[in-house]
């Protein structure tokens, strides 16, 4: 999970969001691009970050790429593959 930053004070929620999420059945991943603000991975908006973008859009295929791979689509046909 990426999040923004947009004010320090935010941090503090940062911190509590992380640690309610590393009691679930997840592995978190919070990060916090500095300089950026919301709606920075999106080329063409003017708050867009290259770099934070890239480092966001790799580790969100990367995680799609993770999940698909040990969950394989069923055949749709076939309820016991679903």
């Amino acid at each position: 999970m990426v999040l923004r930053n947009t004010i320090s004070t935010l941090l503090p929620m940062v911190e509590e969001f992380t640690k309610r999420l590393e009691r679930c059945a997840v592995t978190p991943l919070v990060e916090v691009h500095p300089g950026t603000v919301h709606g920075y991975a999106f080329p063409g908006r003017i708050v867009y970050h290259q770099d934070a973008a890239e480092r966001s859009w790799a580790r969100i295929f990367a995680m799609f790429e993770r999940q698909i791979s040990a969950n394989p689509p069923g055949d749709a046909h076939n309820p016991e593959t679903v």
